[in-house]
């Protein structure tokens, strides 16, 4: 049994989460959200599908075809941002120029 710690932080993030949960229900909150949401993924819809949405998606679903049902598993990687991609770039780009400059090359 624990020293009763754990279930004061339990019982802590319950409440918050019970009070967040209501404050979201609100037809008004639904109603802003939704403005905003709309607005962000206008400006940048990329990044807010990544950020908003895909920690959303169930990790299975069940779909049902004409003859059968079955469970799809589905794995979302998250994409490399664009400085990872350019510095990856440049890396493959400076490892062609080395190959190709070996001995006896001339500038």
């Amino acid at each position: 049994m624990g020293n009763g710690t754990e279930d004061k932080y339990v019982c802590g993030r319950r409440a918050i989460l019970q009070a967040l949960d209501k404050v979201l229900s609100e037809e008004n909150s639904i109603k802003l959200f939704a403005e905003a949401f709309r607005k962000q993924f206008e400006e940048s819809p990329l990044p807010t599908f990544r950020i908003l949405v895909m920690p959303l998606l169930p990790k299975e679903m069940l779909l049902t075809g004409e003859e059968t049902t079955y469970v799809h598993r589905i794995e979302l990687i998250p994409a490399k941002s664009r400085e990872e991609r350019e510095k990856e770039n440049r890396k493959k780009s400076s490892e062609g120029r080395e190959g190709s400059e070996g001995p006896g090359a001339t500038s």
